[in-house]
């Protein structure tokens, strides 16, 4: 049994704006999130996300997509961090680099620190998202593009 605690709007007054898209795994398209709405789960008493209420955009217009059970959707965090070319960049994102190619933004980076991190697809070092506003471009993401997590040499 599960009661709802609190439905959360994305864009509440805070210091940093907390985004997230998700990934809908039946209709296989990214949408944006506009709310989630959180419960406790009497058994284990753990806060659970009970639901994600998303639209899609096209063509600059928000159209309401409805709202989806937890399962159905993968979320994913802004990391609060451009690219190179002022593109937001997104938990589930591959950036490129011309010399360390392509990686993977994760989070957490470490379990002690709230952070994202970056894995790089060719041999799995990781290292902290650094200098992505310089340094990096989102060429895609591996859900829409998972051709890109392929160890090309």
């Amino acid at each position: 049994m599960r009661v709802v605690i609190m439905k959360i709007m994305m864009r509440c007054m805070m210091t940093r704006e907390i985004k997230f898209r998700a990934w809908h795994k039946e209709d296989q398209k990214m949408l944006v999130v506009v709310g989630v709405s959180f419960g406790i789960n009497l058994e284990s008493d753990n806060t659970e996300i009970l639901s994600v209420s998303c639209a899609e955009v096209t063509g600059g217009r928000w159209k309401f997509a409805g709202d989806h059970e937890a399962d159905e959707v993968i979320l994913m965090q802004s990391a609060g961090l451009k690219d190179k070319n002022g593109k937001e960049i997104y938990e589930g994102d591959v950036l490129f680099h011309a010399i360390q190619g392509r990686r993977v933004v994760y989070y957490p980076f470490r379990n002690s620190v709230a952070s994202f991190g970056l894995k790089c697809v060719a041999h799995g070092f990781k290292s902290t998202l650094y200098d992505a506003d310089r340094l990096y471009e989102v060429i895609g993401n591996i859900h829409e593009n998972p051709e890109l997590l392929e160890n090309k040499q």
